[in-house]
């Protein structure tokens, strides 16, 4: 049945229901693990899905954290140490990414926890998910606050990436057959289906699938 509410009305929902009304209304949404290590070399894995391209000459990458009302561990490690990997989640392990979202204590780590397995590129010290099937690294590069919300969006510039499938020639990686899943919400997870790609848009012009 369809329905609408007001400011007002949205102003006066339930919280966890408005959460989730807002976040789900912006529909699928690309979904990663989170890498990161503070000084000590303890690692650290959480899961998130508000991530934007910022820029692709730097590669740019930029992720939305919360109010720091708790500890966030993910984001004071990568302040720390000026490093973070972003980590494709695979169809068959998305139960386990999602349990990386519990409230673990800082001396427990996600990855031994919620059964992931570390891996690392040479000379580089933040710990990547060897079972992702692409990853990448990323160098911190600024924390920007969004208004008064007590939100801040960290942009880091891509160092590192690894695939397990080539690019095509145009440079596209199709996260279809990387076998990856995409969230909605929350706490909702799918699977992709590619319906196609279209040649760039030109006005008044058809474009063509490729």
């Amino acid at each position: 049945m369809p329905f609408s509410f007001s400011s007002l009305e949205i102003s006066n929902l339930e919280s966890r229901f408005r959460a989730n009304l807002i976040q789900s209304a912006l529909g699928y949404k690309p979904l990663m693990l989170l890498g990161s290590q503070d000084k000590s070399c303890q690692i650290n894995l959480a899961i998130f899905n508000n991530l934007i391209h910022v820029s692709a000459n730097p590669p740019v990458i930029g992720i939305q954290f919360r109010p720091a009302d708790v500890e966030r561990h993910s984001l004071q490690n990568i302040l720390d140490t000026g490093f973070f990997s972003l980590n494709q989640v695979p169809d068959s392990q998305w139960q386990a990414a999602h349990q990386t979202s519990a409230k673990y204590d800082k001396g427990v780590s996600e990855f031994e926890a919620c059964g992931f397995t570390p891996t690392y590129v040479k000379g580089i010290d933040v710990p990547l998910v060897a079972e992702s099937p692409l990853s990448m690294v990323l160098k911190f590069t600024d924390q920007i606050p969004l208004g008064t919300t007590g939100v801040t969006l960290v942009l880091g510039t891509v160092v590192y990436l690894s695939s397990l499938i080539e690019p095509a020639n145009d440079g596209f990686i199709d996260p279809s057959q990387n076998k990856i899943v995409a969230s909605a919400g929350s706490d909702a997870y799918y699977k992709a289906t590619k319906k196609g790609r279209l040649s760039y848009a030109r006005p008044f012009q058809d474009s063509k699938e490729i």
